[in-house]
């Protein structure tokens, strides 16, 4: 019922951005080697598109040819991330038919772009996954799938120190995750389980 948290802890909460920068993730497994391509291209569009709800000036393309692990030998995953909100996916979710055409639709226009920088890629896309951030909530409980964010108030002290890791009047209680730490991630919610 929220009766133990704190001032700066309902605060930071309340200032949680509805658009992050990773949104939705876009990655497709492709039949191609793009290990002589530059691991991430920005590409401007000539006329902004709408992709999910929002009108949308670039795409920033990256790839993982570097790591061998993520491919097999020939192929390579290609990933694009776009700012989204929660709303967004949050309110067509139960609607699966529309959820599963709204994510095709969204594919289907980062293939479309990527065609420009890499001419032939529609015909060598094996695997297409779209995570949105009710995805991300669904499997990891992250809560509105979000990413850490700064903080309203005291921004520096918050940045350097994390939230507090305890609450008041909650005895033998530790808050561990990526809002405990400094930042935000998977290394700083590890860390923070371990400290």
């Amino acid at each position: 019922g929220g009766k133990y948290a704190s001032d700066q802890i309902r605060a930071y909460y309340a200032a949680a951005p509805d658009i992050q920068d990773h949104g939705i993730l876009v990655a497709l497994g492709l039949d191609r080697d793009l290990s002589d391509s530059p691991h991430a291209v920005t590409l401007l569009l000539e006329q902004p598109v709408t992709i999910a709800g929002q009108d949308r000036e670039r795409l920033t393309f990256e790839h993982y040819s570097f790591d061998t692990g993520m491919a097999p030998p020939g192929k390579s995953v290609l990933q694009v991330w776009l700012p989204s909100g929660y709303g967004y996916c949050r309110e067509i979710y139960d609607d699966s038919q529309r959820y599963r055409a709204a994510k095709e639709r969204v594919a289907g226009e980062v293939i479309h772009q990527a065609e420009r920088l890499y001419p032939g890629l529609r015909d060598q896309v094996e695997v297409v996954d779209v995570a949105t951030r009710v995805t991300i909530e669904r499997y990891t409980g992250n809560w509105q799938g979000s990413e850490a964010w700064f903080a309203p108030r005291n921004q520096i002290g918050v940045m350097m120190r994390g939230l507090s890791r305890t609450l008041p009047g909650l005895d033998r209680f530790h808050m561990v995750g990526q809002w405990a730490g400094a930042a935000g991630g998977l290394p700083m919610a590890a860390t923070s389980g371990r400290k």
